[in-house]
Parts: C-alpha cells; structure tokens; sequence
C-alpha cells in the first residue's frame, strides 16, 4: 500500500493461489492491466498477509513509475508484482466472476476478473485471515487480519532479533536453514550479530556452490522436510460456446489462447464444443487459423489420410501371406476393435459401421507410422476421439495428434513406460515420503500397479464422461508438464490410508487399485493434483530432479570440469551404449525391469484391457 516501501521478505507460507486472474483494473498505473495472472493469499514474516497478484508471461520493458498501490521491485526487467496488505484494505467487494479490493482513505482500489469462477472461494479464503465488521450482500468489510499469537518471551524477542525484511531469516527459517545449509547460516547469523563483516560472510558462504539435488547434513535429507498446507483448489465450469465466441474474430482465429486452455483446465469443455475444440488441443488445426485456412487443411489431410488408407485396402491375400508384420498389426487390430467399449451405445451390436470405422483408422494409423504400428491398448484411446467427432478423417488425424503426446507408452521396450513410473515414484516420495516408504517396504517401489493408469490415461478407470473431461484437461499442458502424474499422486494420496492400516502388500496394491475402476472422483481428484502441483512448486527444498519432471526451470549448479570423465550416462533409462539401466530415485533407491518384468507385468496388466 502506498507508503509501505519496506520488502516483507521471503513469504512464509501459501494460504491459497489461484491461476488465470487478469487484472481488469488499479487505480495506479500498470503496464499490466489486461494480463493474465496468478493471484494468492501469502503470509510473509511477522505475520503480514497480503494478497499478490503476479502477472504470467509478461515481459515488462521499461521502469514503473510510483504507485498508491503497493507494487514490488518497481524497477524490474522482468515480471513483478502488485502486493496488498490487508491491513491496509477497507473493504473487498465480490460480484459474480468480480473481485474490487478498496483500500483505506486516499490509498484507491484494484479490480480481478475470474474467467473461470472461484471469486467466491478467493473471497472466502481472504475471510479466514481476517476480522468482519459488517457484512452487505457481495461485501466484507475488514477491521484487521488475525494475526496469529506470537510466543511471550526469549523466542519471540529471538524471532525480531533475526527478522530482517529483506530476506526469509526469522527463528523457524533460521532453524530450518541451519539444517539445510549450516555453513552458510552460521556466517549469515554471525554477520547479523557483528562477530564479523558482511563481506566475510560472503566470502564464505558455501550455499551458492552446493548442488541443490544433493543437499544432505548428517541424518537430514531434503526429502525429510514437510511440503506446506495444500491450498484449497475448486473447479471452474466448462468452456462454453458464449466464452469461445469472445475469443474469436471475424475470421474465425482463435486468440488468448493461454486463456482459453486455463477456462478447459480449469471446467473442461462443454459437450457440443468438444468435436471443435479438440481439434486446436490435438494439433489438427492451429489456435491462429482462419476459416478459410481450416477448410483448405482439412481438404489436404482428407486426401493425405485416403491415399494412407488405399495402401493398406489394396494390399491383396498374396501380399499379406508374405507380409508377416502387416498380417500380425492387423490381426491385433481386429481383434483389439471387436471388444472395445462394445458395451457404449455408439458401439454396441453387430455389424456397427462404427466398429468397422475404428478399425480402418487404426489400420491407416498403422501405414501413417509403421515403425510403431499397432500396440494393445491404442484401440482405448481412439474410440473417445471417434465418438466426439464422428467423422472418420478428423478422427484420425486427432488420434495421430494425441499419439504425438503419448507414443513414448508404446515403446516395443516400455522404456517410456519405465520412466514414467519411475518419475511417479520420485513424484510420491517428494509428496509423500511415508507411502513411498511403504511402498519400498512392501516391493512395490516399481509402481507396476499403476501401469494400466499411465498406459491408457485412466481409460479404464473413469467412465467415459469422465474421460473425455479428464483427457482434455491434460491437453491444455498445464498448469505443468506430466500433470497426469500428479492425478496419480492424488489418488494414490486418498488411498494410502488403506494401503498401509490393512498391510497390503504387491498383489492386493494391485487389486484394491484395479477395484477402483468406476469409483474414482474425477472432480475430487483433479483438485487434490492442481493443489499437490501448489504444494510442490512452492517447496523450499525442491529439486532439480522433481523440477525435470513437471518441466520447471532448473536450479544453476556447478557444472563438472572439462576433463572430468562421466562414465555411462543414462538417458530415459538406457545408457547409451543401448543397454537396459537401473533408474535411480531422489534417494538413492534403484530399481531395474529387466525382460522378465515386462513380461510379468504385460501378463498381469495387459490382461484387463
């Protein structure tokens, strides 16, 4: 607020977040009004609570001018924020997707659009933190924030002693980073207390030159240290056609893309938008193209795809007798076709013509990309496509689409599958050290029991109503990469209760985890994820390892010398000179899937698709 110039420091802790808020409007001037961003309930040391709001993907060029409104680092190059204190807020006002948070006399107010809904919820999270005076129909009035009690005594005059607003030291981060990095804290706090110079204590620090992947002190592990409170995350509603048409022009070309793909993570897509809107999510057509672009793309793939398929119709008994891969690709085909989701309306019955559609799609899919063909399970993942399209071309050309996302699972090797079970594990025990634990104990630290959920994205898991809403949620790529992961964290998290009161080991992992098929809330579920991924993002220990996985950027660390030698790098899980590699965990647990588990698990996994 205006007036309050002194940095609050590092925040302490993540109240609530949520993305895809645009600043409609501020009193000061910002370059930022119109931009999409993140806005979140913080608590910075000395219990300040202010709401920020930091703008996403905005590259600000030229220095802010002063503002009435609070605004942090007002010289920057890059992003910046707009922080309001509460203690500093009158009144906040909340109307339909519309949140206005006035401040005291003379400091002025800012504006929040909530494309997606959830105003009420962020309203209501900012009530928890504060003391109501008088409540209208869509206002609060705020006398003062809850601060929270401090302690009477030497801890509290500890804590002022080594609050200093410009950084996170306060008595629990002095003690947390005593345990990460004691060098280094040691020489801070010694500065703070004069026993020596600033410079000194630069000099010495050694917590710039550590690898923040292998930050270990005696028996204190990084994986030890507990993720903060998961912020409460509700979903939004579908995409709907009224939302679209404000985002399209007069020529049909879709704009604020990144918008529209935060409304579908957020809700999803209404039904009779689906057979449109999913051919910009797969790649079949790009965000940008006109009408007219559209129609002379789709006219070109229509001809490509029937050139593609008149290959494989014209290939005569003869032909396919001394075709050996070509006659075993379209054996599995037909045989995979004839049993998948014969029990929906859309493919029910003999002789459905849309049995015989699904079939010469995989089939042309086949002559589209030979070298992967046809794999088990691949079936699953197109019968959706068709049934919202309902058109064999762009059928096929939105599977192709949605194979370029998930090939990888289809590997003759699996190393694709290795890999992600893998990361699912480095995933659970960052999350959940306890259950990955447990999981260790019990021999199931592979994860083999959630290989039908990444093979086929939870196909078999949801009904198709939820799939559809699950699969294009995950098109969107947000709010990070591998977010199908953390779905899986999610549930794993709501059953490990279950896994480790009633002892189970491998086999009843398996079984209570395929028993969850049709009983999964998919709106629970996708909530539990997003704030998971909050959780994550938000950790001060987290590492580059967990920053690989969800395609965060990584941490500098020292790079090796020139001349040292590395020997047996291990790429996706095979070395390069092409042999299988044991794939290592963020504690050092190693696991290898030879060809007898691959087996045994294409016996025991494969077998329910």
């Amino acid at each position: 607020m205006e007036g309050d110039s002194a940095p609050l420091g590092e925040p302490e802790r993540l109240l609530y977040i949520q993305d895809g808020v645009i600043l409609k409007s501020i009193t000061a001037k910002s370059l930022y009004i119109g931009c999409t961003g993140t806005l979140s309930i913080v608590e910075y040391p000395h219990h300040k609570i202010s709401i920020d709001w930091k703008p996403k993907d905005f590259v600000l060029i030229d220095s802010l001018q002063e503002q009435e409104w609070t605004v942090v680092n007002t010289r920057l190059t890059t992003l910046s924020n707009h922080r309001f204190l509460l203690e500093n807020i009158d009144k906040i006002t909340t109307l339909h997707k519309i949140i206005t948070l006035t401040g005291k006399k003379g400091i002025g107010s800012a504006t929040f659009y909530f494309p997606h809904g959830n105003a009420d919820t962020f309203s209501r999270n900012i009530n928890i933190h504060c003391e109501i005076l008088k409540v209208h129909k869509n206002a609060v009035h705020i006398v003062t924030p809850n601060l929270k009690p401090t302690t009477n005594g030497s801890l509290a005059d500890l804590d002022d002693f080594f609050y200093d607003p410009s950084s996170s030291y306060g008595l629990r981060s002095f003690v947390r980073n005593i345990a990460i990095a004691p060098v280094d804290t040691i020489w801070k706090a010694g500065a703070k207390l004069g026993i020596f110079s600033a410079e000194e204590a630069a000099e010495k620090s050694s917590l710039n030159s550590m690898d923040s992947d292998n930050v270990e002190v005696g028996n204190w592990s990084l994986d030890e240290f507990e993720l903060s409170p998961r912020p409460e995350i509700l979903r939004g509603i579908p995409l709907l056609e009224n939302q679209l048409i404000v985002f399209r022009d007069d020529t049909g070309s879709i704009s604020e893309v990144e918008i529209v793909k935060e409304i579908i993570f957020k809700g999803g897509v209404e039904h009779t938008l689906r057979s449109e809107v999913w051919k910009y999510l797969l790649n079949y057509f790009p965000w940008n193209t006109t009408d007219e672009e559209r129609k002379v793309l789709r006219h070109q793939k229509s001809s490509e795809y029937y050139t593609m398929k008149t290959q494989w119709k014209s290939i005569t008994p003869m032909q396919e007798n001394r075709f050996t891969d070509f006659h075993e690709r379209k054996s599995l085909v037909k045989k995979d076709v004839d049993r998948t989701d014969r029990t929906f309306d859309f493919y029910a019955g003999d002789d459905n013509p849309n049995i015989d559609t699904l079939n010469d799609i995989l089939m042309t899919f086949v002559m589209y990309n030979f070298d992967l063909g046809y794999v088990q399970g691949m079936s699953d993942l197109l019968s959706p496509i068709l049934f919202v399209l309902k058109d064999e071309v762009d059928a096929f050309w939105c599977f192709v689409g949605f194979m370029d996302k998930v090939h990888t699972n289809f590997d003759i090797d699996q190393a694709g599958m290795k890999l992600q079970l893998q990361q699912l594990y480095d995933l659970t025990n960052f999350v959940c050290p306890k259950l990955a634990n447990y999981l260790r104990e019990q021999s199931s630290a592979n994860m083999y029991f959630c290989f039908r959920w990444l093979l086929v994205l939870f196909k078999r898991e949801l009904s198709l109503h939820d799939t559809m809403r699950l699969w294009e949620v995950l098109w969107t790529g947000k709010p990070c990469k591998n977010f199908h992961l953390l779905v899986s964290v999610a549930i794993l998290d709501s059953e490990k209760t279950v896994f480790e009161e009633r002892g189970y080991g491998f086999a009843k992992i398996l079984k209570h985890v395929n028993d969850l098929s049709m009983h999964i809330n998919l709106d629970h579920v996708l909530s539990k994820a997003e704030a998971i991924y909050h959780q994550i993002v938000s950790a001060p220990h987290l590492t580059n390892e967990i920053r690989r996985i969800l395609g965060l950027e990584e941490v500098i660390v020292n790079q090796p010398a020139k001349d040292e030698e590395i020997s047996s790098p291990v790429q996706n899980g095979v070395k390069e000179n092409g042999s299988d590699a044991s794939v290592s965990t963020s504690n050092g647990i190693r696991f290898k899937a030879d060809k007898e588990e691959v087996a045994y698990q294409r016996s025991i996994d494969l077998s329910f698709l």
